[in-house]
């Protein structure tokens, strides 16, 4: 057998293995196009936000505002920033406590906050100045 018939079955070979290598990835690809999608799975959280203000309605900027989770009595703390914004995320859904105080405030409790997964839940707290305010 001479060298020069060997040549095209080398070139056959290369080509049949290029074919099912590119079949392969199109099959590859269409499965990944074509198979049930989970980008809308849900979340198994919820979040809680709101603004801590006093009696004037400006902001109450460091404020602490707790989330007390009343089931399972996780409680999760965070201060509000200079807009006096808090956020909790991932919270547990349930029934939650929300509680803001600030230094020379009194305390807010706001009872029975539902906090739902996938929901962003709003509660504001409006905090009462202690003592009389020097002018």
């Amino acid at each position: 057998m001479s060298n020069q018939s060997l040549v095209p079955c080398a070139h056959y070979s290369r080509n049949k293995i290029w074919l099912e290598t590119v079949a392969c990835a199109v099959s590859l690809l269409l499965g990944l196009f074509l198979s049930p999608r989970t980008t809308n799975a849900q979340v198994l959280y919820g979040s809680l936000t709101g603004n801590v203000t006093d009696p004037s309605k400006a902001s109450v900027p460091s404020s602490h505002v707790e989330a007390l989770n009343i089931k399972t009595g996780v409680v999760r703390g965070a201060a509000t920033d200079a807009s006096g914004i808090y956020l909790f995320r991932e919270l547990q859904p349930g029934i939650y406590k929300v509680t803001a105080s600030a230094p020379n405030f009194g305390t807010n409790v706001i009872e029975n906050v539902r906090v739902d997964a996938n929901t962003e839940t709003r509660v504001d707290a409006q905090l009462a100045w202690l003592g009389k305010l020097l002018l």
